[in-house]
């Protein structure tokens, strides 16, 4: 829905053998929304849907680009640190 309605202010660029969205101008919140409307349509159109993972600790969605496809959080800074220490200071005595 989103990126039907940026339709209009979308140009065509090409790239890597294949066309894409693309918007001209200042990048706005609704570009930048638009960009990642139109990065969900091309993942689903050329997958690899197979790479694609849940968190689960905050269930965003997010493409494992690791080479052995065992990725488990959206990223480790945030979700896998605090997953980690969970499971740490749950097996610690208090």
């Amino acid at each position: 829905m989103e990126l039907s309605a940026a339709g209009p202010s979308a140009v065509g660029a090409s790239g890597g053998g294949h066309y894409r969205f693309a918007w001209d101008g200042p990048r706005t919140a609704r570009v930048l929304l638009w960009e990642v409307a139109a990065s969900a349509v091309e993942l689903l159109g050329h997958g690899p849907l197979g790479r694609l993972g849940e968190c689960p600790s905050c269930c965003w969605l997010f493409l494992d680009t690791s080479r052995n496809n065992r990725r488990r959080w959206c990223s480790m800074t945030t979700c896998g640190s605090r997953d980690k220490s969970r499971r740490y200071y749950a097996t610690r005595p208090t």
